[in-house]
């Protein structure tokens, strides 16, 4: 079999329908394909629906498992990972729509950078952001234009430090396309994370000598939504969890990346006073004795052989 697609869903009985019509809709294609449906635990009438749309729609292919209580995201990809069978592996979230040409533009992508390197790769894709007020916008992915991994890319998620680099962009998991084995080689996700699962797992492929690529063409819309889970108290205490996970806290790296999170953390919540100090404070931690010795990817390329 080519390729899984993972779609994991919680109380989308609003979204779901327009998730699953999105990768349907690849039956038409010569792609051989499996889509594995986790729900969650909803409270409202997703099972249901996701149920009789595989029956009216007569769906060999669409499998569809519940959880017995709520796991969180980490929890339902890992089940989704449980039963895959493909070759190549993507997830897509439960109010998003897969774009056509996402399958031939990420393997393409991938496939070409293993036959540069000799490392297990991650692909992302560009994104078109759509916002509650029908607005859109254009997202770049993680790796594009340029490869990343090791080092630097482990200090950009965990300090926040990009160093202009444009190729440093968030890890969104519905624009995640890799082999399934390079998934599997990892054990999935960290399901003690409800948020920041996805930046986890990037950490953790890097550390095991993986790379991210990026491809800028837009392979989802993604359909922006609120989320009691995004909220700030959530992101500053999965970030305090990757921080204490990844760096010793014997470390003057982990003050300086616990001062960092502060920083972003004040900065975004309007307070620009308390970010400015978080910054003068984060400088001390950076002078030359103390800052993280990056490194770049050592690269395996033909061009360096």
């Amino acid at each position: 079999m080519d390729l899984t697609i993972g779609v994991t869903c919680w109380n989308a009985e609003d979204s779901i329908i327009r998730a699953l019509d999105s990768v349907r809709e690849l039956s038409n294609s010569y792609i051989d394909y499996e889509v594995i449906i986790v729900d969650d635990a909803s409270s409202d009438n997703t099972m249901r629906i996701v149920e009789e749309y595989i029956t009216t729609h007569d769906l060999s292919y669409f499998s569809l498992f519940k959880l017995p209580k709520n796991k969180g995201v980490a929890g339902a990809r890992n089940e989704i990972l449980k039963h895959a069978k493909g070759e190549y592996f993507a997830f897509l979230d439960d109010d998003d729509e897969w774009l056509p040409s996402r399958y031939n533009e990420q393997k393409q992508v991938l496939l070409a950078t293993e036959q540069d390197y000799s490392v297990p790769v991650l692909c992302y894709g560009g994104r078109l952001q759509k916002h509650l007020d029908g607005s859109t916008n254009h997202k770049s992915p993680l790796g594009y234009p340029n490869i990343v991994g090791g080092v630097e890319l482990k200090n950009f998620f965990i300090s926040g430090d990009k160093f202009d680099n444009p190729s440093l962009n968030p890890a969104g998991t519905g624009v995640l396309f890799s082999r399934l084995s390079t998934l599997q080689r990892l054990n999935g996700f960290d399901e003690s994370f409800r948020r920041m699962e996805d930046v986890d797992l990037v950490i953790r492929h890097c550390d095991n000598g993986g790379v991210c690529v990026g491809t800028d063409v837009e392979v989802i819309t993604q359909n922006l939504t609120l989320s009691e889970d995004k909220g700030f108290d959530k992101v500053v205490f999965y970030h305090k969890k990757l921080i204490r996970k990844h760096i010793s806290i014997f470390s003057s790296r982990y003050i300086y990346s616990i001062i960092k999170m502060h920083k972003s953390v004040a900065y975004k919540n309007g307070n620009t006073f308390r970010s400015k100090i978080y910054l003068l404070i984060s400088f001390f931690f950076s002078l030359e004795n103390f800052k993280y010795n990056l490194k770049k990817i050592p690269m395996n390329s033909k061009d360096n052989e």
